[in-house]
């Protein structure tokens, strides 16, 4: 799968993560190890800093909030209703929409699925996706979120997955850890 189109997708996934109303779980503020490996290969590694406010709730509180901070070049509408938040996402220069919902399995595990297409470059037909995503809080000091990505059009087709680990490091921030905000809206 095109590490663009993967990108896309990861964010996108994060993007519904933000939107849960009464999801939220909180975490140690501080600097953490953020380590991401598709289908079994280490992909990218780096330490994330995640602010006093920001731990008390990792996922923020409403669908109001995700509406609000929706990328210029896409347009994203969410919804919440009895603990529920879906989202409809809509990027026409890229040539992308997604829906997904998302859900709290008890205190500590959000949920979400996915589904979309993306037009592709050079006349390609366009590539259908579907993904499966847990977020979960394993400790204080550990959190992992496993997502399952099947393309069913377009290239390569099959099933990627994701594992993206975080580990607590400690209270305070090293220079080279990026603010959780920087690392969400890339």
């Amino acid at each position: 799968m095109e590490m663009n189109t993967q990108r896309l997708m990861s964010a996108f996934l994060l993007t519904g993560l933000l939107a849960a109303p009464a999801l939220a779980f909180e975490v140690k503020p501080g600097e953490w190890a953020e380590e991401i490996n598709v289908s079994g290969k280490a992909m990218i590694q780096g330490k994330v800093c995640i602010s006093p406010e920001q731990a008390k709730n990792v996922v923020p509180p409403s669908a109001q909030r995700i509406n609000q901070n929706s990328p210029e070049d896409c347009k994203i509408n969410a919804r919440e209703s009895k603990g529920v938040v879906s989202v409809e996402m809509k990027c026409d220069e890229l040539g992308l929409k997604m829906e997904s919902t998302i859900r709290s399995v008890g205190a500590n595990e959000i949920q979400t699925e996915m589904a979309g297409t993306t037009t592709m470059p050079g006349g390609k037909p366009p590539m259908t996706m579907v993904a499966k995503d847990v977020m979960r809080k394993i400790s204080d000091t550990e959190v992992v979120m496993i997502s399952w990505v099947t393309v069913t059009s377009g290239f390569s087709p099959g099933t990627d997955r994701t594992i993206v680990s975080y580990k607590y490091l400690g209270p305070v921030c090293g220079k080279d850890a990026e603010p959780l905000d920087t690392m969400r809206n890339q």
